[in-house]
């Protein structure tokens, strides 16, 4: 994937590839590291026992704390495993979400639920084992009061194996989070503040990219231009050209060239022959050119022939085009 794919992909697909990115990154650095530094940090789980409070990390007893998970009663939790597209966890369980109520006898507002990835070889059509756990969310409210009145927050709710000590699904997303302390306010405004200006800044720099793409196309194609506005100049010329010739006539002109033909004597030859507008301007040599003037003067296609400067050897006469009064 390229920088322009990532600044052209929406927040949540960024969000959710970064998410998986950290995770896979940091279950590799785990699996590396010797058994008793992978169990050392795992998160202390509170119970209810004989009225009071029992913590354990790892299955191991632990300090007291005020904000731990809360292990939630097996006769509160319905677990069911079945047959299930396998998905992407994230997808897995909105895909769960939308057919919950289906799968189970309660609303998706009613509940909330965990799933697990079963071990097992996947079937066609992306078809693998699951097990999903649920638990009613009023249930969920009366453990948070219950810990609450013990002096402990919960900061998610666990369904602990019992024996194994295992902890197989976390229901950490049903329960509303204790309201941030004053202390972390300016700190939540400043990350959203930067997260904003992030933003911004990847729209510009999109819009950036976008405008140098354009540029570069439009510079791409400015050769092509030219060699078509020129093509475009020449055929209008030829065109005007073409036009002029026509208003002048071109059976006028060539009738005033056989004209000329016929009157001029053996030796003598044309070398231009122009009109314009209404005069006619004939130049060329003859042997004789002191003779011309009387041959030229015979035709009926101009009058007022009158010679014009010429060399030696040389004739040149203007004449204004109409037939003799």
């Amino acid at each position: 994937m390229d920088v322009k794919a990532l600044l052209a992909m929406d927040m949540t697909t960024l969000g959710r590839l970064l998410r998986r990115g950290w995770e896979a990154w940091t279950a590799e650095l785990m699996a590396a590291l010797p058994a008793r530094f992978r169990h050392a940090s795992g998160p202390v789980i509170a119970a209810l026992k004989d009225g009071g409070l029992v913590y354990r990390r790892q299955g191991r007893p632990a300090a007291p704390t005020a904000t731990a998970l809360a292990a939630v009663p097996a006769e509160a939790v319905l677990i069911g495993e079945f047959d299930y597209p396998v998905l992407a966890p994230d997808d897995l369980r909105q895909a769960l979400a939308l057919d919950l109520d289906r799968l189970t006898p309660f609303r998706a507002e009613e509940v909330a639920f965990d799933v697990e990835i079963l071990a097992g070889p996947e079937r066609r059509g992306g078809i693998g084992r699951i097990a999903l756990g649920l638990v009613r969310r009023r249930d969920l409210d009366g453990l948070a009061a219950a810990f609450a009145a013990r002096g402990c927050q919960p900061s998610g709710f666990v369904l602990v194996e019992e024996g194994s000590g295992q902890v197989r699904f976390a229901f950490g997303g049903s329960v509303a989070r204790p309201a941030p302390s004053s202390r972390l306010l300016p700190w939540l405004r400043l990350a959203v503040g930067l997260f904003l200006l992030l933003d911004l800044a990847l729209v510009v720099e999109r819009d950036r990219q976008s405008l140098a793409e354009l540029r570069a196309a439009v510079e791409a194609e400015r050769p092509l231009v030219e060699r078509a506005r020129n093509l475009r100049a020449k055929i209008e010329a030829e065109e005007a050209r073409r036009r002029a010739f026509g208003a002048g006539g071109a059976a006028a002109t060539l009738a005033l060239l056989d004209e000329v033909t016929r009157l001029l004597p053996d030796g003598a030859y044309l070398e231009r022959l122009s009109v314009d507008g209404g005069r006619l301007h004939l130049a060329g040599r003859a042997q004789d050119p002191g003779g011309l003037p009387a041959l030229l003067a015979q035709s009926h296609l101009w009058r007022g022939l009158s010679p014009a400067p010429a060399g030696p050897g040389q004739f040149a006469f203007d004449a204004s085009l109409g037939a003799p009064p």
